[in-house]
């Protein structure tokens, strides 16, 4: 997952929206086709992508502060497409964690970071 917001990107025009979405587009002609992930605990058995246009702190983007572009990758996927992503990922800030129905867990406790390491919330409206 990794996080797309002109506000948090004081030295790079290209670190905002429009560059994050570059990068998604780049990762599906890399790893694509993929689906659409149906549950936010996808059942890792295929690649898909959660849909960018949840807003901040609702549905798949709950946790977060800004929208994020995210995949859910297989365990037999991971070297390649994480690989794949630190050496493509530019200047944004790349969170990685595993799904095991433990959500705090999974995104404060058991993630690694590409760049800086974001807060994360975990209030829901």
């Amino acid at each position: 997952m990794f996080n797309g917001d002109a506000d948090n990107a004081p030295n790079d025009p290209a670190h905002g929206q429009a560059g994050a979405l570059e990068l998604a587009a780049a990762f599906r002609a890399e790893f694509g086709p993929m689906d659409n992930c149906t549950e936010l605990m996808d059942d890792g058995k295929a690649l898909c992508e959660f849909p960018y246009d949840d807003e901040p702190g609702v549905e798949c983007a709950g946790p977060f502060y800004t929208k994020t572009a995210a995949f859910s990758i297989p365990n037999e996927d991971f070297d390649a497409t994480v690989g794949w992503m630190m050496l493509h990922r530019g200047s944004y800030d790349i969170l990685v964690h595993p799904n095991t129905g433990c959500l705090l867990n999974d995104h404060l406790e058991w993630s690694l970071w590409a760049g800086t390491k974001w807060p994360i919330r975990f209030f829901f409206p």
